[in-house]
């Protein structure tokens, strides 16, 4: 493998958009990608399972796992210390405001979005973690030779750009997937939330309100 060295935090996108050209530059293109936090583990059949769902339906873009508490088993059936907001929907209106302090257009789980979906072995929804995110190289290549980019870096350092990323293939007519079949385990806000709260919360507040300028008329419509 390759280590590249980029001299200085570029942030997320950044980061992920220089490494993708390095790939491109120096070796064949794969024929899936796969996005994945440094703080975590993949069940040992995490991947096939991935690529058993992309491969199933060829609109299907983008797939990503059920996530879990870091310290335990990564084997499927252990399944300890599920974890929330690892994929999800976009919320359509502000019913649950008063319930959380989070309305239209901030991502919600899946607790009560299509009751009994936990069941089959993956269903489609509107985003998944860039934390844990596999994409299809045709769809990447498609988002690529429009924007010379994959994640969108105006969502800088961080937040915002997986959601954003899953809105671009769907407004394509490409479907993004949650695998339930298998897992990852998550060592949550190592980076983030430990160091510094009061620093990374307003960065979270004005990535999302990048979100909702450039999709809020798309959601409304319907398209996205």
């Amino acid at each position: 493998f390759d280590l590249v060295n980029f001299g200085s935090n570029l942030g997320f996108s950044q980061g992920y958009n220089r490494l993708i050209e390095f790939v491109k530059s120096n070796y064949v293109d794969p024929q899936y990608w796969l996005f994945l936090n440094n703080d975590t583990k993949l069940f040992e059949d995490a991947i096939s399972t991935l690529l058993e769902c992309l491969k199933t339906d060829y609109n299907y873009a983008i797939a990503g796992l059920d996530a879990y508490e870091y310290n335990g088993g990564t084997t499927k059936n252990d399944r300890t210390g599920k974890l929330s907001g690892f994929g999800g929907c976009i919320r359509r209106d502000d019913s649950k405001l008063n319930i959380d302090g989070f309305g239209k257009y901030w991502t919600d789980g899946f607790s009560g979005y299509k009751p009994g979906m936990e069941k089959q072995p993956w269903f489609e929804d509107d985003y998944e973690s860039g934390g844990m995110m596999m994409a299809k190289n045709l769809v990447l290549n498609q988002v690529w030779a429009k924007h010379g980019r994959w994640f969108d870096p105006i969502y800088s350092p961080i937040y915002s750009e997986d959601v954003d990323i899953c809105c671009e293939v769907r407004l394509m007519g490409y479907k993004v997937m949650h695998v339930t079949k298998s897992g990852f385990r998550h060592a949550i806000s190592v980076t983030t939330t430990k160091a510094d709260q009061n620093k990374w919360w307003p960065i979270a507040v004005e990535s999302h309100n990048k979100f909702v300028a450039k999709w809020k008329a798309l959601i409304d419509e319907g398209r996205v």
